[in-house]
């Protein structure tokens, strides 16, 4: 048996690597005749059988050598529990919090008690998407103030897709806590085009025909981005000003966008069933005179 200060072979050469320091990482004891065997913190060790001088490690002063390792002391048993996250940074704009997109950062934490200031701890992340948990990923963390925190980058690496579930657990002195959801959703990757705002008179879905081109300008744009990409879709947007009912300007928004995209479809039932829902007179006087001007027809209302 050795104390802190003890070199187990401070005779033999060796052994002389660790006889500067304490050794408390290193035991020895006999195998098998004729050998001695050491594990040390590093390798194994071995040497031919002698009786070891056991003496305390003395410095060039004569002093035995104080101690220098580290030693954690533990209050009592380490409990590891409540494993959760959170956003590293603010959703965008009309995402939702409770659910992180991939590609996002989040922090793993978990509760911990008993354990040193600063001590490691582990959060293993599964794929869990078949009945064999497929473990994906293992953050390195500290315990800080008795919460566990560390970061990591939501991420497919098996090409799930949709069908992707996610779950991790935190880990300290083997102790885990139970495993827990990571939900997450896919970005939506937009190509935006950009074209001319094309307006509507007030409470009408019927687009302004002006004498400038503008809505005619914004059909040619989209027109030319999906001739350019097939394999695309087009999303419309309609919008109203913040006057008026909101239940009523959701809805305009909404025929605002149909009336485009009939134009778009070249649909006229759905053209015909936006004019009758939501049009009034001066849209079609701006559209007759907007024709006098750009076309030269003879239809200006007055």
């Amino acid at each position: 048996m050795l104390f802190g200060n003890e070199a187990p072979f401070p005779d033999n050469p060796v052994c002389k690597r660790c006889i500067t320091r304490p050794c408390r990482r290193l035991f020895s004891g006999r195998m098998y005749p004729g050998k001695m065997i050491a594990i040390h913190h590093s390798e194994f060790l071995s040497w031919p059988c002698h009786t070891p001088t056991l003496k305390p490690q003395e410095d060039e002063t004569g002093e035995a050598a104080a101690l220098t390792d580290e030693i954690e002391v533990l209050s009592g048993k380490v409990e590891i529990t409540n494993p959760r996250w959170e956003p590293v940074e603010e959703a965008a704009e009309g995402g939702d919090p409770e659910i992180p997109l991939m590609g996002d950062r989040v922090r793993l934490l978990a509760d911990v008690k008993n354990y040193p200031e600063g001590a490691p701890v582990s959060f293993d992340i599964y794929d869990v998407t078949e009945s064999t948990p497929l473990r994906v990923a293992t953050i390195k963390g500290t315990n800080q103030g008795g919460t566990a925190s560390a970061e990591w980058t939501v991420e497919d690496p098996q090409k799930r897709g949709e069908s992707l579930k996610l779950q991790f657990e935190a880990g300290a002195r083997s102790k885990y806590t139970q495993k827990s959801d990571l939900p997450w959703q896919d970005k939506i990757r937009c190509d935006f085009v950009e074209m001319p705002d094309v307006l509507f008179h007030h409470n009408s879905a019927v687009p302004c025909l002006d004498e400038e081109g503008v809505l005619l300008g914004a059909l040619t744009a989209a027109f030319s981005f999906a001739k350019e990409n097939p394999d695309k879709e087009i999303v419309l947007f309609g919008h109203t000003d913040t006057s008026g009912d909101p239940s009523y300007n959701y809805d305009l928004s909404q025929w605002r966008a149909e009336g485009i995209k009939a134009l778009l479809d070249n649909n006229q039932e759905a053209w015909l069933d936006v004019v009758d829902i939501a049009s009034k007179v001066e849209d079609y006087q701006s559209i007759l005179k907007s024709l006098t001007i750009s076309q030269g027809w003879n239809c200006d209302p007055g």
